[in-house]
Parts: structure tokens; sequence; C-alpha cells
């Protein structure tokens, strides 16, 4: 488990962080973590049970419900209807049919598409431009001057 507070990261059994004590009952509560820390092995006695120590804590029953899809359908439809907005049942069109692939093809296309590619590239390299250099010595540049100092 990692402190909200300091960010060191520790047991999840720990009710205190190990490096700035904030108690972390509650956050274990949320996270509904089991209450009970392994006890240490004993290697050098040669029994190889570990124990767990029990912590107590109060018992919960939870009820859970099984709900089906239809039920779920029934009710999103009745809530819909509720708001004034009709819903069309979906039909039962049958089997679907699948055209079968043809991989060939289809790998052909591919190699088609990409001798394509390489083939405008090379006509991009072979399309250069070439400019003519200028000479920046003769360049001469007329400046527009304003009507009003003329």
């Amino acid at each position: 488990m990692k402190c909200p507070k300091c960010g060191y990261i520790s047991f999840d059994f720990n009710e205190k962080c190990p490096n700035c004590n904030r108690e972390l009952k509650e956050i274990r509560e949320k996270l509904i973590l089991f209450p009970f820390k392994p006890s240490p092995v004993d290697w050098l006695s040669g029994d190889e049970t570990t124990e767990v120590q029990e912590h107590s804590v109060e018992k919960e029953e939870i009820e859970l419900e099984r709900i089906s899809l239809d039920s779920l359908a029934e009710e999103r439809v009745e809530e819909e209807q509720a708001k004034g907005i009709e819903i069309e049942e979906e039909q039962d069109e049958g089997e679907i049919e699948i055209e079968p692939v043809d991989l060939k093809s289809l790998e052909e296309e591919i190699q088609r598409k990409k001798e394509e590619t390489v083939q405008v590239k090379e006509e991009k390299e072979e399309e250069e431009i070439e400019l003519e250099p200028i000479e920046l010595e003769n360049l001469e540049i007329e400046l527009e001057e304003d009507e009003e100092k003329k």
C-alpha cells in the first residue's frame, strides 16, 4: 500500500505508515483489505506451517441479488417511455452471412500499393529542381520611398 501523505510503499497490513506514522485504517477500509498479518516463518525450526494473526473486525452481511439482462432491458424501455422517448424494438434478423476473404488477393493488393509508393518516391527524387545561383555583389535593391518625402 502506498501512503497518500509521504508516498512510502509498505505492506497492506500496516495500520500506520512506517515512514510518517499516518493512520492508514480508513484507506484500508476503502480498499477492502483483509485484516490479517502473516506471521513470520521460522526457517530454523523446520516447521513449515504458518499461522495468520486475525484482528477483530465487524462482519457485515451483504446481500446480492441476481439481475437478468432481459429485466434490465425492460427497465430501460420503461424509463425511456416514461420520458416520452419511443424506442424501436430490435428485430432478430436471423443468421448473418460472412463472405470469405481471399487472402492472396489482399496480399497482392498490399504488394501493389507498396510498389506504387516506392515508384512515387523515386519519381519525386527525380523531379529535383535546380536553381541558378544568384550573385549578391551585382544585386541592386530599389526601395520605395514615401510619396510625402518626394
